[in-house]
């Protein structure tokens, strides 16, 4: 997925849905998610995706949090 934020402003990762920030990404940030565990975690019809020990641009690491699921676009159309 690729971060893709139409506000203006970095994808703010959560450690919960609505939750404290703990980091944010520029969009254009290539990301992996875990479709799978959000959808179980928070429901099939959540706009919120699980993203977890992953790289993003090779980069920056994240230990675990949420991000918006609207803010994102497939890497490959």
């Amino acid at each position: 997925m690729i971060v893709d934020d139409p506000t203006g402003t970095p994808l703010n990762v959560r450690d919960s849905p609505n939750g404290s920030i703990n980091r944010t990404l520029n969009n254009g940030t290539v990301i992996w998610t875990n479709i799978t565990r959000s959808n179980k975690e928070f429901g099939y019809d959540s706009q919120w995706v699980y993203v977890g020990n992953m790289y993003c641009d090779f980069t920056c690491f994240i230990n675990r949090g949420v991000v918006y699921a609207p803010y994102l676009i497939p890497a490959n159309p």
